[in-house]
């Protein structure tokens, strides 16, 4: 009995392998999305882990898993424990698009006026934030409330917790040269400062200084 032998051939093995070795770079080469700041000083790099879920080169928006900070990828269905970033450049210097916890300060009533049911009212201080409503308290299901605190870099922060809506939403800046938005499910909780900190220490680590030319 004879037992015949196949072996693959030789230019079959180089074109496979070179189809391999090809998607490979292509993998490498795809560029990392990059934003700087209005002076050019200050350059954010998206982690190659995270995939951004825009087109537009003045805004980056990713977002991921807490804790695990496991990427969540474009298409995605949005899940309770996600936290997503969108990230722009301010316009000018020591001014922001982003600054809404001044707006919200400087228009605040002091109390609730029925006369004006859309006007945000002071409700006072819980710990490290100040707190506001907007909506009749007689109404808690229907009242938003907003939060605004001085986080660790000395930014003010402002945080809109609308009552039909299943994320928080945060506004804040980032040395007067990013403007950040960002989202938090709310079944992570209210602990805003703790978030704060993991969102700003991933852009933080993120971003290098331009060395000068």
């Amino acid at each position: 009995m004879t037992i015949k032998t196949v072996t693959e051939k030789p230019y079959l093995i180089i074109a496979s392998m070179t189809v391999f070795i090809c998607f490979v770079m292509a993998c490498q080469d795809i560029p990392l999305k990059r934003l700087s700041s209005y002076d050019g000083a200050v350059i954010f790099t998206l982690p190659a882990q995270y995939k951004p879920s825009d087109a537009d080169e003045k805004l980056i928006t990713f977002a991921f898993r807490y804790p695990s900070m496991e990427p969540i990828l474009p298409g995605m269905t949005e899940k309770d424990d996600q936290i997503k970033i969108h990230i722009r450049r301010t316009q000018t210097p020591k001014r922001s698009s982003a600054n809404y916890a001044t707006g919200l300060e400087a228009r605040a009533a002091e109390k609730f006026d029925p006369r004006r049911r859309n006007l945000e009212y002071w409700t006072g201080h819980h710990g490290i934030y100040r707190t506001y409503q907007q909506g009749s308290p007689q109404l808690p299901n229907a009242v938003n409330t907003y939060y605004v605190f001085e986080a660790k870099d000395r930014q003010m922060v402002y945080v809109k917790d609308a009552h039909f809506t299943a994320t928080t939403k945060v506004h804040r800046t980032i040395d007067y040269r990013f403007d950040v938005q960002y989202t938090v499910a709310k079944a992570l909780g209210n602990n805003f400062i703790k978030f704060d900190n993991i969102v700003t220490t991933l852009i933080n680590r993120n971003t290098t200084v331009r060395p000068f030319l």
